[in-house]
C-alpha cells in the first residue's frame, strides 16, 4: 500500500544532494579534456585547431550526457514534486559505536604513561543508529531510534522514479 504526497523542501534538498555525483563525474571529464588539450599544444609540433576543437566539442557533449543521463530521474522527481510513502515494517534495530577520525593520537606506552594528556588521548566516541527493514540497515537520527520499536510500522518516503530514500518516521506521532 502507497500513497503520493507533496515533496517537502529537505526531500528537495536531498534529492539536490544526490546529483552531486554526476557532476563530479562530468567535472572529472572535463579536466582530462583540459589536461589534453595543455598536453597537445605542449607536444604536437603542427597543430591542428580543426582536432583540438572536434575533441573539445566531443569532450563538452559527453561531460554533459553523462550529467544529464544520470540525473534523468532526479530530475523528473524534482519536477513533479511528489514522493511515494510506503509502509514497511522494522525488523531489527542497531547501534553501533562510532569514533570521530582524527580526535585521538597514537598511544606510546612509555610516554602515554609518563604524559597521558599528550601521549594517550582516546578517540571521541559516538553512536550510529540504524533501523533494519526489508533487510537493509538504515542510519536514522537518534530521536527516530528510540521512538520505534521493532515489528512497529514506519513510513518511508521515496521518490517516485529515482527511488531514492527521502526519509523515515514513525507511525505514531512523536
Amino acid at each position: 500500500m502507497s500513497e503520493l504526497v507533496e515533496l517537502t523542501e529537505s526531500d528537495i534538498k536531498v534529492l539536490k544532494g544526490e546529483r552531486r555525483i554526476a557532476y563530479v563525474f562530468s567535472g572529472i571529464i572535463l579536466a582530462f579534456g583540459l589536461l589534453f588539450n595543455v598536453l597537445y599544444m605542449i607536444m604536437i609540433v603542427n597543430k591542428d585547431l580543426l582536432i583540438l576543437l572536434s575533441v573539445d566539442a566531443a569532450i563538452i557533449l559527453l561531460s554533459f550526457l553523462i550529467s544529464y543521463w544520470m540525473n534523468k530521474k532526479i530530475n523528473k522527481d524534482i519536477r513533479e514534486e511528489t514522493t511515494r510513502v510506503r509502509l514497511a515494517e522494522v525488523q531489527g534495530k542497531e547501534s553501533v559505536p562510532s569514533y570521530e577520525a582524527g580526535s585521538g593520537t597514537l598511544h606510546i606506552p612509555i610516554l602515554g604513561d609518563l604524559f597521558p594528556k599528550l601521549w594517550s588521548q582516546k578517540m571521541r566516541e559516538s553512536s550510529k543508529f540504524y533501523l533494519i527493514i526489508e533487510r537493509y540497515r538504515y542510519e536514522v537520527e537518534k530521536e527516530l531510534y528510540e521512538k520505534v520499536n521493532e515489528k512497529e510500522l514506519v513510513k518511508m518516503y521515496l521518490a517516485l522514479h529515482s527511488e531514492t530514500l527521502l526519509r523515515i518516521e514513525p507511525t505514531t506521532p512523536f
